[in-house]
């Protein structure tokens, strides 16, 4: 069993590399470009795209409105949102239980060859939230194990094609969510 959580494990670090890299790469830009109050949307968003073709030698459409960026180009698509009190991404699969706990404080979205993503970022959660969404994942028919440290820990979950992980550190928390194409 421990051969093959490994194996699942390592797969999936592996998918996950090039899209958290170019995610975090986006968010940076992103909020940067949401918080720049010194020039236009129209400017922000030409600047995003040409950041983007020169950086990924691929086209780009970057749409800027007020708490959310949408980039989309060759590869895939993209929607950064850094607003509080969100709602659980709707577009999200209905087999992944809601997390209910704590405020979220943005939703990233990406879509990549039929593969879809979302990032919940939460403030406000308390480690015990741990055991109980683990518990949540259970319920739903996902295999799942936990790991605690300190005053956190993470918790994976895989069913099907849909994978789950939910980080948890002193009062602040988030879930990846990754549904492979069938």
């Amino acid at each position: 069993m421990g051969y093959h959580l490994n194996k699942n494990l390592l797969a999936m670090k592996n998918n996950f590399q090039v899209a958290a890299l170019f995610a975090a790469l986006l968010i940076g830009i992103a909020v940067a470009a949401i918080s720049c109050g010194r020039s236009s949307e129209k400017q922000q968003e030409d600047a995003l795209e040409n950041a983007i073709e020169q950086g990924g030698n691929t086209n780009a459409d970057v749409d800027i409105d007020q708490d959310k960026i949408s980039i989309e180009t060759d590869e895939g698509k993209i929607e950064i949102s850094n607003t509080t009190g969100k709602n659980w991404p709707e577009d999200a699969p209905d087999i992944v239980p809601e997390f209910r706990a704590g405020t979220i404080t943005g939703i990233t979205r990406s879509e990549s060859d039929g593969n879809k993503s979302w990032m919940i970022r939460y403030e406000g959660v308390p480690e015990y939230e741990l055991d109980k969404y683990n518990a949540s994942l259970k319920v739903k028919g996902f295999k799942t194990m936990i790991v605690k440290s300190g005053k956190g820990g993470m918790v994976n979950g895989n069913k099907d094609n849909v994978t789950v992980i939910m980080t948890i550190g002193p009062e602040s928390g988030a879930i990846s969510i990754s549904q492979q194409a069938k």
